[in-house]
């Protein structure tokens, strides 16, 4: 979507598996049913929908959410007309990584969950001591494990709230 266009980088490899029907008066796109899954390494991901919806939960980290470099990132998706169920979507580098799951729709509509993971190293040189007391809780092992639902367009800082 243009939503998404020029925000996503990196060379890519994958395997799409995709049917369609053609019908008199119908598009293409309505009909498609498939999967697709990919690999990117090293791939970037810059200023996007997502970034900001995690970035209004957690103000002194937006800043290092805005451009992320990733060592990996996978997905794997199933098509179903106008309707796309991620099975599988995961950003993976050393310090940062964000996992989703859930489905949406061509125009972004959307129930996702994603979980923001982080080490300490991606967030010692915050401003704030106080925030690392705050993100105690949600340490496991070397990695702080933030959960946020996504309701509506995905695009939207709005619809992203994070479960406690």
């Amino acid at each position: 979507t243009e939503t998404f266009k020029d925000r996503v980088f990196g060379p890519a490899s994958g395997s799409i598996d995709l049917a369609f029907s053609l019908q008199p008066g119908a598009s293409i796109l309505d009909s498609l049913m498939g999967k697709i899954e990919f690999t990117v390494e090293r791939g970037k991901l810059v200023n996007t929908g997502i970034q900001h919806g995690l970035g209004v939960w957690l103000e002194e980290l937006k800043y290092k959410l805005t451009d992320l470099e990733f060592n990996k990132v996978y997905g794997n998706f199933t098509i179903t007309g106008k309707s796309y169920q991620i099975n599988s979507f995961v950003f993976n580098s050393q310090d940062v990584r964000i996992k989703m799951d859930g489905s949406f729709t061509r125009d972004l509509e959307g129930d996702l969950r994603i979980d923001l993971e982080f080490t300490t190293m991606f967030i010692q040189d915050l401003p704030n001591p106080a925030t690392l007391a705050l993100l105690s809780k949600y340490k496991r092992d070397r990695w702080y494990v933030l959960p946020f639902q996504v309701k509506g367009n995905i695009a939207e800082p709005k619809n992203y709230q994070r479960m406690f």
